[in-house]
Parts: structure tokens; C-alpha cells; sequence
């Protein structure tokens, strides 16, 4: 099996859960809340690495040191 992988360097603004939207409207007004609630309370936006792969997404610190901190991993299994 080959494993591929696309990396991609991003900015972590916040998390928050979106329970089962039914349009982009909902996913967009929950995008909007969660970037808000961050900005009011003057977060730091953190650079983050996110890697998928075939065996799922990976989120982690975006730093020059070798070892990263993985935020988020989610197995893809299909």
C-alpha cells in the first residue's frame, strides 16, 4: 500500500461543535460564532500543520522543533 500525504499550513483560529447542519448557511453562521468568540476573548492564533494522508488528518503545532504537539487526529477508514 502506498501511503500519500498533502501537508498544508494553516492558522488555528478556534474548535467548536456543529451538530448536524442541514445547510452551508448553518456552517457558516457556526464559523462565525466560534472565529467571535476567539477574537473576544483575544486568543492567539496558533500556525498549525494539517497532513492528510490515507490514514486520516492530523493537526498539529506548526514549529521548527521536531517534535509536534498533535492537536487533532482523525482516522479515515474508508
Amino acid at each position: 500500500m502506498v501511503i500519500t500525504h498533502s501537508l498544508f499550513t494553516c492558522q488555528f483560529v478556534g474548535s467548536g461543535n456543529i451538530d448536524k447542519p442541514r445547510s452551508r448557511m448553518e456552517i457558516i453562521a457556526s464559523m462565525r460564532r466560534i472565529r467571535s468568540e476567539c477574537k473576544s476573548r483575544k486568543d492567539k492564533k496558533n500556525k498549525v500543520k494539517i497532513t492528510v494522508s490515507n490514514e486520516g488528518v492530523k493537526v498539529s503545532l506548526a514549529s521548527g522543533k521536531k517534535t509536534n504537539s498533535t492537536f487533532f487526529f482523525h482516522p479515515i477508514f474508508r
